[in-house]
């Protein structure tokens, strides 16, 4: 997240700021509603990052959200579902 924040920060200044926002939103909806999102891999659900082309992705276990990545919407999926083993 720190290389996204200081890209978009490059391009525009406090365009890192918006993107940070729009992440603690995201993180912040999923922790009031959890099982919200739908479902796009056996447990995972992923919630569109607003205004920016990122999405969250996160299990739910018992009470708790599991954040397993902050991931950018035009990268190889591979990537994110390599850390689920």
């Amino acid at each position: 997240m720190q290389d996204a924040y200081e890209w978009y920060e490059a391009r525009v200044e406090g365009l890192g700021d918006e993107l940070a926002d729009s992440i603690e939103a995201g993180i912040r909806f999923i922790t009031d509603f959890p099982l919200a999102c739908p479902l796009i891999h056996k447990n995972i659900r992923r919630l569109l990052v607003t205004r920016f082309p990122y999405v969250i992705l996160y299990f739910v276990e018992a009470d708790t959200v599991v954040v397993i990545a902050i991931f950018h919407c035009k990268r190889d999926p591979k990537v994110w579902k390599r850390r689920l083993k």
